[in-house]
């Protein structure tokens, strides 16, 4: 998440108000995610903002990899 880790505290607010969440719950699973701790599974609508909201720079891949693929179909290339 070193995406948004170098968010300044605006862009941060912008981007977990166009996510529907706080900037509290987004810098908890940013965290949790870098201390790989097995609860950091963001919601998957959260996923699909972030991915949407950040043009990629975060994909559902990166937030969910043990089990986006159950999730996102879509994504799995065949």
């Amino acid at each position: 998440m070193t995406y948004f880790r170098s968010l300044d505290f605006d862009q941060k607010a912008a981007l977990a108000e166009k996510c529907k969440t706080s900037v509290r719950y987004l810098t908890k699973q940013a965290t949790l995610i870098n201390t790989g701790k097995d609860k950091s599974l963001f919601r998957p609508s959260i996923c699909t903002a972030i991915e949407v909201f950040s043009s990629g720079e975060i994909t559902r891949k990166d937030l969910r990899p043990d089990d986006w693929s159950d999730i996102w179909l879509e994504l799995i290339e065949v």
